[in-house]
């Protein structure tokens, strides 16, 4: 048995990353103006090509690809850390407030500075992660006073009401104009993060999956209930703290930068679960990273489809890719 997963878990990720290579690929081939795939990638490799064609692919598809990858991988594991931090299967990135507080965040920027912040999309999701990082630290001064995790997602649930009533009173009071570029934002886009907004958005990533790592020893343990954990010489309190904040550093920077994205955060660790078929946290995280990024992949093809003018919006798309999963999660786990 110890050999058949030896050998099977890494067929299962080299399986996934070809997955993600090929949903990738066609987001950069298909889109609502048709591209001749040699031209393509002609132009990735840096070859001259047609102004508009390149405007088209370099300029927009590629930028929105790569956001949706690193999107979709750091949702996934933020996550996974969620889960496993609450024992929760139906726990997802946004249980700790992140999601409410980015969102008043961006209520309160775009209340402000009106239309002017949304062709600046660096202010607006420095706002949206302050407003994140405000949601962590009140849940870090929580998570001192409250040894129990539910509990504390309890006070994730009360923070996140909170920040949702003061977003309504701010939609209330504001103008035309920005209650439409709040509601445009809360829709949720990938379409406006290139340049040094992407590299940032991807630089967040990185160093949010590097803490995600280092937390590995201390998911598995928690999987094990925290008095156990304890038992076991984890420090639950200072996990809790590096846990928690890798899912507001991923989760935040991307609702900073693409707005509310729902379920994908959980649903793909269920479906890395199910292919990977392991407990521990150093093949999960790696797993759920790629099935996150396929996941919301696959969404921004389904918005955009070919020949279409127009763009659905991604979170309502990515919802419902995430919502059956939800489902089957709940109706099997009475049984398991």
């Amino acid at each position: 048995m110890g050999l058949y997963l030896h050998t099977r878990i890494p067929a299962v990720l080299v399986l996934l990353a070809g997955v993600l290579l090929g949903i990738f690929t066609l987001d950069l081939l298909l889109g609502s103006v048709p591209i001749p795939p040699a031209h393509t990638i002609s132009l990735l490799l840096g070859h001259p090509g047609n102004p508009l064609e390149h405007s088209i692919i370099l300029g927009y598809r590629l930028p929105k690809a790569l956001t949706a990858l690193l999107a979709g991988a750091g949702l996934g594991v933020s996550g996974l850390l969620m889960q496993t931090a609450f024992r929760n299967p139906l726990a997802g990135p946004y249980i700790l407030g992140v999601s409410a507080g980015a969102c008043l965040g961006a209520a309160v920027a775009l209340l402000a500075v009106g239309g002017v912040l949304l062709s600046l999309p660096l202010p607006l999701a420095l706002a949206d992660w302050l407003g994140a990082m405000l949601s962590l630290v009140l849940v870090l001064l929580a998570s001192m006073r409250l040894r129990s995790s539910t509990s504390l997602l309890v006070f994730g649930l009360m923070l996140s009401a909170a920040a949702s009533a003061g977003v309504s009173v701010l939609q209330y009071w504001s103008s035309d104009q920005a209650l439409k570029g709040f509601v445009l934002w809360s829709l949720g886009s990938m379409a406006n993060v290139h340049g040094a907004a992407l590299v940032l958005l991807g630089v967040a990533v990185m160093v949010g999956l590097l803490l995600a790592y280092l937390c590995v020893r201390p998911l598995d343990l928690l999987l094990l209930g925290p008095e156990q954990a304890r038992h076991l010489g984890l420090s639950v309190g200072w996990s809790r703290a590096l846990i928690f904040t890798a899912t507001t550093l991923l989760a935040g920077t991307v609702t900073a930068f693409c707005g509310p994205i729902g379920f994908i955060g959980i649903a793909a660790p269920h479906v890395a679960r199910f292919v990977c078929r392991a407990a521990t946290h150093r093949l999960l995280i790696t797993t759920t990273a790629l099935v996150g990024a396929s996941g919301l992949l696959l969404a921004d093809l389904l918005a955009q489809l070919p020949g279409v003018r127009i763009s659905l919006p991604i979170n309502a798309v990515a919802s419902l890719l995430g919502i059956p999963v939800v489902i089957y999660v709940l109706i099997k786990r009475p049984t398991q």
